[in-house]
């Protein structure tokens, strides 16, 4: 499937799976992603994304497994977005462990990747 993600995505506060692995998507990650707040997994990976990775996304709760590896340009810190993984480092701003959070980490800081490519 070529194209954008579709910004009304965010509007589906009842979404928790959003799998759009191995298309021809392009352009940016829609900020109003972080607006579907049942989100439990997001799968981006293997498409033609760029930019930086939304902050917006900070507000999904739920999300337990993230993946965005193999894109043309992503970048961002989901250290930033997501917080630290380690309880001790990040004080009142811990969040539980990934499942699955997966990153180009030559291009995206993230210390809690469970795999880096």
């Amino acid at each position: 499937i070529p194209g954008l993600i579709p910004r009304a995505l965010g509007q589906l506060t009842r979404l928790k799976t959003l799998v759009l692995s191995n298309n021809q998507l392009i352009g940016e990650i829609p900020g109003q992603l972080g607006s579907a707040s049942s989100l439990e997994a997001i799968a981006l990976d293997n498409n033609q994304l760029e930019g930086t990775i939304p902050s917006d996304l900070a507000s999904l709760f739920n999300l337990k497994q993230f993946e965005v590896q193999n894109n043309t340009d992503l970048t961002g810190s989901l250290d930033d977005i997501f917080g630290a993984c380690d309880e001790e480092d990040a004080g009142p701003f811990f969040r539980p462990t990934f499942e699955k959070l997966v990153a180009d980490c030559d291009r995206v800081a993230c210390s809690c990747c469970t795999s880096c490519n």
